[in-house]
Parts: structure tokens; C-alpha cells; sequence
């Protein structure tokens, strides 16, 4: 792997191009150039100075420079660059992208040709692709920029831009003699592509190695890391950006699954990683098309342009294999839930006193309404509430929800949850069960499909006290009951398949029936029983649901009860809510 990332640098300079000095005739800038550079600096001819070429890269050439004192880059586009490169789409993707910890903001930018310059950072490297903690610190930073979910008026497309480059080769024939039938396999894949679901938003298009630069400002200890060259920027699929920074890592099959369990925490599916494989396909095309198109214009880049064709043709192959694994899986669809309602809510009293738990109104809205709700958005209409404690106060909620049933539990003042689920039971299996004491702002994590019976989780890095499981793969390996950190946060949200409902049943039976009342319902797949599933993790963000344990973060979010946390119970609050009525 260390020759082939040594390689990959001599690949990326053109022939001939070398670092030069400011001997050199060649490094210094034209003088309209130069003007630009005066107008937006302030500064005089006579104080630019320190000319120095960088580097010719595949779009641009880049100068650094220095003016009383402090240096700066300048980015000039290169050759035939205006073709490719749409100069106020960079400029409205930087307008996006300014104060949120992705990179230095431009001095200047030109939307209508690109000149930009920018502060020169000193002390830069880039990522190594050999160093395990660079690509872990690189895929953090892509995915926290993905999850920004970030907008712009315009779109990346990849099978246009393949087409797009073809077109720019004006009829001259590839220099590949199988090209066509390569293309062909390649957009082959569009289909299923297509057919997935995916988080739509800005990506980066070109997050390859080079331009993720690691720095160590002045006065601080520890490097910092931004991601830069913002040139293709674009409406996408994320995913897009893990299949460029494969490629351009000349990374091999078994890397570029290393690299897509770093981004995804070991917890890719088989269908996206089928996806990303499709993309690194395309990709190669695309970026061999444009390696040819650059060497219409005379810019050769040898080895680099063959590697990428051979991206092209290697994993196409590897994504219909996958594909056709992919396509034999079965896809489960929860058809009904379970919702645990019965419990004391011992950490919310006194206002437990009155009034169940789930009923309890957060800003005006009850719990349990936006998990009902949240369901009922996502098909599920067929749902079960398991009731106890002041079970009357729950008895309109048929009514107001058609499909909806109750279930009494009668153990729920003597036992612990499992047997709530113990008296429901007969409806596991194609189900997915939850807690009616959480809030749900996001439905799509109710998502009735899955694949695998498992969790609702979020990614913890630093400590907790919460459930964390451990996951390899896709799969659960195990979970500590204490917690820790760096694992995924179990959230009481789970989905089972109908084989693994049946095998549910049965242990739950086992554990009550021979008196083990004092565990989690949970505890019975995950600890006691765990041997006999194989349980998978659905991820969300922690912003998507709130469990709320005590008075005290219910008070977080809902100041109208800071009167239940210093003891004193506001009764008419309830009678505004209508839980109890007036004696």
C-alpha cells in the first residue's frame, strides 16, 4: 500500500511540472494578474512579493505570495478550466459554506472566472492515506459537513458530467478500444442507484486525500484539519464524495471497504456499500473521461488516467456481486407496534402522581402523540399501547387514533418492563417497539423497513451511561450495560422480524414464567438470549428523539414545570391541561 500511495503522488504531477522558485520566469504572475491581486490586498505592485509557483495542479495553477509580511495564495484556473468549471456555482457553494468550520474563508473569489485568493496557512500537509488516525480524522470531518445537510441551487450530476466530458472530446475516438462496452456496464448501474433512498445535499465532489490539509495554527498545540477546493461542489448524494477519495487514493478493493467502515462506524449495510461501489465505477469513468479531455488540451496524466478506467471496469464487477447478494437479503416490513405506556414514572414525581407519563404535554404536545403519529406517518396504523399506571387516562386515546388498542398490564407496580411486553406478546414479530415517554422529532426513524432485527442508535465518542453496543459490520457484537464511549448509544426504539418475534416470545415466556420480573425487556434478546439473534443498529441523530428520564430535563425543555422540581405542584397547570378536573 506505501508504493502504491508513492506512486500515486508521481501520477497526480503532470510530466515536467516541478516545484520552481522565484528564479524562474514562469512562476511569476501577468501583470493583469498582478492588478487583481493589488485591488483586492490594498496594496501596491512594489509590496507583492516572494512570488512563488506551488504546484500545476489537474484545474489550476497555484502562486504563493507575500505582501508586508503576511503570505497568501492565489488559485489562476488553468486550461480549459471555464469548460469545465462553473465559477459562480463555486462562489454560491463558499457563500454556503462560510462560518461553519470547513475551511478558510476566501479573501477574494471571482465568480465569473475563478481567481481566488486565499490565506496561506503555513505548515500544511495533506491526508495520509496510509495513517489509520488521518482517515479516521478526515472521515469525521466529511461526515460532520454531510450531516450539515447543506443546500444549493445547483446539481452535481455524475452521468451528465460523463456525458458532458465526451462531448468536450468533440468526436475524437477514447483511447480505450473497449470503451463502449465499459460505459455500458457503468450506467448499467444507474437502475439501482436509483432505486435507493438518499440524503440529498451539498457534497463535496472532489473530497480526495490532497484536499483534506491538516495545519497547526500559531499559538495552539494540536492540528487543525479543513477541507478545501470547493470547485464541483454540488447537489448530491454524499456517498459520492467516499467513491472520490477512494479513487484518487488509488485505494484497492479491501481499502476501500476499510475506508467505508471508518466513515460509517462499522456499520454499513450491504446496499449502500453495493451503492458506493457503483459510484466508485462511475467515477472512474467520469474522471478518466476528464483525464482525456485534459489531454486533448495537452495536459498528460499518464498512469492516473489508466487507473481511473480501471476503477471503471474493477468495480463494476464488484457491485453486481454484491448486487445480486443485495437482491437474495429479505426485507422486512414492520406491520404493527408496540408501545410501552405502563410504568410509574418514579423520576418524574410528582407530576407522575396525576398524570401517566405519556401523557404528560412537552410545550403543549404529549408524548405519546408524536410516537402514534410518528407511525401512523410511516403506514403503521395497527398499534398497541400497553397500559398501567392511572390506565383510565389513557382510554380516549382508541378513539382518538382508529387501530389503536390498549393492553393492561396488571404486574406493572410489582415487576420491571419485560412484562409489559409480556402481556403483548402475541403481536411480536414484523413489529417495532417502543416507549410512549419520548418525544419523536424526526419520523423518518420509524422507518418501517429493515432488514435486520436491532436498535434505534446513535454514535457516542465521548462517555455515557447508557446502553452501548459494540458493532462490527452491521452487526451487534455486544453491549455494556454500564457504558463507555466510542460505541452506539441503544435507543428503546427496535424493530423484529417475525422468526425473531416467535424466538422473543418464547424467551420472554421462559425469564417471566420462571420469575424473573426485575429486567429490562431488553435484557432478554441483548444479554440473556443473545446467542440466539443476530441484531443490527438503525442510526439517527441524537436530535431526533429525546427521552426524557427526570423532572429536571423536562424542565430543560418545558419551563412551565420548574415549579414540580422545587416541590410544589402547579394542580392548575394540570387542570389547564385537562388531566384532572376541579373538585
Amino acid at each position: 500500500m506505501k508504493k502504491e500511495a508513492k506512486e500515486r503522488v508521481q501520477y497526480l504531477l503532470p510530466l515536467g511540472e516541478k516545484m520552481r522558485g522565484i528564479d524562474s520566469v514562469s512562476s511569476q504572475l501577468k501583470s493583469d494578474e498582478m492588478q487583481i491581486i493589488e485591488k483586492a490586498l490594498g496594496c501596491k505592485r512594489h509590496e507583492i512579493t516572494e512570488i512563488t509557483i506551488l504546484k500545476k495542479g489537474m484545474t489550476n495553477r497555484s502562486f504563493l505570495f507575500t505582501v508586508n509580511d503576511s503570505k497568501y495564495l492565489v488559485r489562476i484556473p488553468g486550461e480549459g478550466t471555464d469548460r469545465l468549471i462553473n465559477r459562480k456555482q463555486e462562489a454560491e457553494v463558499f457563500r454556503t459554506i462560510r462560518g461553519l468550520n470547513l475551511c478558510d474563508n476566501p479573501i477574494y473569489i471571482a465568480p465569473e472566472n475563478g481567481f481566488k485568493i486565499t490565506k496561506y496557512l503555513d505548515g500544511v500537509r495533506a491526508c495520509n492515506v496510509d495513517d489509520m488516525k488521518d482517515l479516521k480524522r478526515c472521515m469525521d470531518k466529511l461526515r460532520y459537513f454531510h450531516n450539515l445537510h447543506l443546500t444549493v441551487d445547483h446539481t452535481f450530476d455524475i452521468f451528465e458530467q460523463i456525458d458532458f466530458y465526451e462531448m468536450l472530446l468533440e468526436g475524437d475516438s477514447s483511447a480505450y478500444q473497449d470503451y463502449k462496452k465499459t460505459k455500458d456496464n457503468v450506467l448499467s448501474l444507474r437502475p439501482f442507484i436509483d432505486g435507493l433512498e438518499k440524503d440529498w445535499c451539498l457534497a463535496h465532489i472532489d473530497a480526495v486525500p490532497d484536499n483534506f490539509l491538516f495545519y497547526t495554527p500559531i499559538g495552539e498545540n494540536e492540528e487543525w484539519l479543513q477541507l478545501t477546493d470547493w470547485e464541483y461542489s454540488g447537489m448530491q448524494d454524499p456517498h459520492v464524495d467516499l467513491a472520490m477519495f477512494c479513487i484518487y487514493s488509488l485505494y484497492n478493493k479491501q481499502q476501500c471497504d476499510m475506508l467505508i467502515n471508518i466513515y460509517f462506524r462499522d456499520n454499513c449495510n450491504q446496499k449502500t456499500r453495493a451503492k458506493i461501489y457503483c459510484y466508485i465505477a462511475v467515477c472512474g469513468l467520469l474522471w478518466s473521461n476528464w483525464c482525456e479531455y485534459k489531454r486533448k488540451l495537452g495536459v498528460e496524466f499518464g498512469e492516473y488516467s489508466l487507473r481511473q478506467y480501471y476503477y471503471a471496469k474493477d468495480f463494476y464487477r464488484y457491485a453486481i456481486e454484491l448486487i445480486k447478494c443485495c437482491e437474495e437479503e429479505e426485507t422486512h416490513i414492520a406491520k404493527r407496534a408496540i408501545i410501552m405506556a405502563a410504568g410509574i414514572g418514579k423520576r418524574m414525581q410528582p407530576l407522575t402522581c396525576e398524570i401517566p407519563k405519556p401523557l404528560v404535554r412537552v410545550n403543549g404536545v404529549r408524548m405519546i402523540d408524536t410516537v402514534v403519529k410518528g407511525l401512523r406517518e410511516n403506514g403503521i396504523t395497527e398499534i398497541y399501547v400497553v397500559i398501567g399506571h392511572l390506565k383510565e387516562q389513557f382510554y380516549d386515546l382508541p378513539t382518538q387514533y382508529p387501530g389503536l388498542h390498549l393492553i393492561a398490564n396488571p404486574y406493572y407496580d410489582t415487576c420491571n418492563n419485560i412484562s409489559s411486553l409480556y402481556v403483548a406478546r402475541e403481536y411480536l414479530g414484523d413489529c417495532i417497539i417502543l416507549d410512549g415517554d419520548q418525544i419523536i422529532y424526526n419520523t423518518a426513524i420509524l422507518n418501517p423497513h429493515f432488514n435486520l432485527s436491532g436498535y434505534n442508535a446513535v454514535w457516542c465518542e465521548g462517555k455515557t451511561d447508557e446502553w452501548l453496543m459494540d458493532v462490527e459490520d452491521g452487526r451487534v457484537k455486544s453491549c455494556s450495560r454500564t457504558g463507555g464511549s466510542h460505541g452506539w448509544q441503544l435507543y428503546s426504539i427496535s424493530r423484529w422480524t417475525l422468526e425473531d418475534g416467535k424466538k422473543l416470545r418464547q424467551h420472554l415466556e421462559e425469564e417471566f414464567e420462571s420469575g424473573n420480573h426485575q429486567i429490562y425487556w431488553d435484557d432478554v434478546g441483548m444479554f440473556c438470549h443473545f446467542d440466539d439473534f443476530v441484531l443490527g443498529i438503525y442510526e439517527m441523530q441524537d436530535t431526533d428523539v429525546v427521552e426524557i428520564d427526570g423532572l429536571d430535563e423536562l424542565v430543560a425543555i418545558d419551563h412551565d414545570y420548574e415549579s414540580y422540581l422545587y416541590g410544589k405542584k402547579d394542580m392548575s397547570k394540570l387542570e389547564e391541561y385537562g388531566v384532572i378536573n376541579e373538585k
